[in-house]
């Protein structure tokens, strides 16, 4: 009767251990994605204030050259 109840002991623990590393390794897979979209999100962020700035400059060169030219060509 021991030996059966210490075999499901041992069992529970192994299905235990067995849990908690895999709770730990989707822990680190999640940290891992987190960090992963933060950069996305920071390199989007980026490269939407350099559009903004690039089409602020357009506008700019497009101003100037309709009065260089003396019209309002569109």
């Amino acid at each position: 009767m021991d030996v059966m109840k210490n075999k499901a002991s041992s069992k529970k623990a192994d299905t235990r251990t067995a849990a908690i590393e895999a709770v730990e390794e989707a822990a680190r897979k999640l940290e891992k994605a987190s960090d992963s979209y933060e950069a996305a999100s920071k390199a989007l962020m980026q490269t939407s204030r350099e559009k903004t700035e690039a089409e602020k400059a357009l506008r700019a060169a497009l101003a100037e050259l309709r009065q260089a030219s003396g019209g309002r060509k569109k």
